[in-house]
């Protein structure tokens, strides 16, 4: 009797251990790609955004991204949508790439005028073999180029007492 509490006992600890464990992504994707606004008559009164060719390339990478193998010159999908209000809600995936997609759940404008679109989004990255991880995604845009930003982050979660 007493090895087999034991057993139970090594088994719940390591159930235990295991979903304590998370294997967060961490790291930085870079990204740029021809875009037109859309909803209005240029940027200033732009409510979405269309990404020509519906594709990214990688700009650079940090952490898992690089890990993982994806390097500058890669190719994306980056998906069309609307910020204002965000449709379709949630946009998933917004970009994926590499075994990686996010998934765009809340965005907010941060800039707007006929010269500059600047955007603040958040939403989860996936991927494989990592836990769904809480992360943002920035983009800055103007006539002469566009920039796409995304880095992920954790939400510390108390452990049970």
């Amino acid at each position: 009797m007493k090895n087999k509490l034991s057993t139970l006992a090594a088994l719940g600890l390591l159930a235990f251990s295991w979903s304590a464990n998370a294997v967060p992504i961490e790291g930085a994707i870079t990204f740029s790609a021809d875009f037109a606004p859309t909803g209005g008559t240029g940027l200033g009164d732009a409510t979405g955004l269309d990404f020509l060719g519906d594709d990214f390339q990688v700009d650079g990478v940090t952490g898992d991204f690089a890990l993982a193998g994806i390097s500058p010159g890669d190719i994306g999908f980056l998906q069309d949508f609307q910020f204002n209000p965000l449709a379709p809600n949630p946009v998933a995936p917004l970009w994926a790439i590499g075994g990686f997609s996010f998934t765009l759940e809340s965005i907010s404008v941060a800039f707007q005028n006929s010269m500059f679109l600047v955007l603040r989004g958040k939403g989860t990255l996936s991927g494989s073999g990592f836990d769904d991880t809480l992360g943002i995604w920035n983009f800055t845009g103007n006539a002469a180029g566009t920039i796409f930003n995304f880095s992920s982050g954790t939400v510390a979660i108390p452990e049970p007492a």
